[in-house]
């Protein structure tokens, strides 16, 4: 069965299929990024795998944005576990696009994205106090 499956292209065609998927999933994500999140978002897209790079403003804390989503049960990876020192990428998070597109999908980035607006709000407001 799986010979036969290899040989007739079925698994081509998969692939080809789940290729159409990521890129889908990734290009809403981007939308939802552009439509929620502060505008100074700076967003890397790695050639390898299925994550995206989300870096915001020098003071930012994205390990206080990790918990802030965590209590609304939104997983992000905050840059700073990505860090041998854990000195770096204190200001970055990455995001997983491998999960199917969904409306809670969705709703996570938006909150997600108010939880930044509203951080980025704070250190902007102490900066200029």
């Amino acid at each position: 069965a799986v010979a036969a499956f290899l040989q007739n292209g079925g698994y081509d065609r998969h692939l080809r299929h789940l290729r159409r998927a990521y890129q889908d999933q990734t290009a809403r994500m981007l939308q939802a990024i552009t439509d929620y999140f502060p505008s100074e978002t700076c967003v890397t897209r790695p050639e390898g795998g299925h994550v995206l790079w989300l870096e915001l403003p020098p003071g930012f804390d994205a390990l206080r944005l990790y918990y802030d989503a965590l209590a609304q049960q939104i997983a992000i990876a905050p840059g700073v576990m990505f860090s041998a020192s854990g000195q770096c990428y204190h200001t970055c998070f990455r995001l997983n696009t491998a999960l199917m597109w969904s409306d809670t999908i969705e709703q996570a980035l938006r909150a997600l994205g108010h939880l930044a607006k509203k951080q980025l709000a704070e250190l902007l407001l102490r900066e200029a106090s």
